[in-house]
Parts: structure tokens; sequence; C-alpha cells
């Protein structure tokens, strides 16, 4: 007798112990989703990505007295979303790149690192976009002026 009363306190014991796993295990607190969505950052693109071609005058043949004009050419800088800066002669031919490296953007500073054969140049710029044109100050001084090509290089 002692055996089978054991056997059911035994049982019992497993029985309660088993409930109490289960209610511990498959209960939850919270549920954290729905209260505070979480915060993805989203990346910022920058309004200097883009195309941008210089603004450049004809500069009269100096010292000659002939008053002819010099053609100068064309120069662009293309700044791509994921950081990278080319300055060229022409966007759509790679060799005829001048220059190339990474910028970062804050605030109103750009910051470029340009890849020379020998060491990494970096430059500080302020910019200022106004529609389709782009300014580049250095010392407090406007260094050149840009107009945009396109949007998304």
């Amino acid at each position: 007798m002692k055996k089978t009363t054991f056997d059911k306190a035994l049982l019992g014991f497993l029985g309660l112990v088993a409930i109490l796993f289960m209610g511990v295990t498959l209960s939850s607190c919270s549920n954290d989703d729905d209260d505070v969505p979480v915060d993805k950052k989203k990346e910022k693109v920058s309004a200097i990505v883009g195309t941008w071609q210089q603004d450049m005058k004809e500069k009269v043949g100096e010292g000659t007295g002939e008053g002819e004009s010099e053609k100068p050419v064309p120069v662009f800088e293309v700044y791509q979303k994921d950081g990278t800066y080319l300055k060229t002669s022409d966007p759509k031919n790679k060799e005829a790149k001048v220059e190339e490296g990474t910028y970062t953007v804050k605030e109103d500073s750009l910051f470029v690192e340009v890849k020379g054969t020998d060491a990494v140049r970096k430059d500080a710029f302020k910019f200022v976009i106004k529609e389709n044109k782009l300014s580049k100050q250095q010392k407090g001084e406007e260094i050149a002026t840009y107009t945009r090509l396109k949007e998304n290089p």
C-alpha cells in the first residue's frame, strides 16, 4: 500500500513540476515588438551626391594682345552615394580621371581624401547648394562654383 501512495505522490509532484515548467516557458512578460518601434538608421543621402560641372569663364589670351579666347577643359566632380569621389574631364570616360578618392559630409563641411601616387591628400571645404548650383569655399573665400548635371551617378 505504501508503494501505491508513494507512486501517486511522485506522479502528482512530477505533474505539478511539468505544469509549472510549461507555464514559465510558454508565457512572456510583454510584447516588446509592438510597444516601441525599432529606430532603424535611415541612410541619409547628402545633397552633394551627383555629377557637378565646374562653371568656367573663358580666359582672354594673356600677354598676346590678340584677344583670342582659350576654351578651358571642362572639370567634373562626381560624388557617389557610397562615399567615393572622382574629379575628371569626362565623366563617361574612366581614363579621363584627374583624381579620385573618398569624401564625407558633416552639415555644411565637405572632407575629401584624394589618393595620390605617393600619399593621400586631405582637403576640407565649406559648401552651399542652392537649387542646382554648388559653391565650394575654403578659408572663407569661394574657390569654385558648379552646376549639377544629374542627381544620381
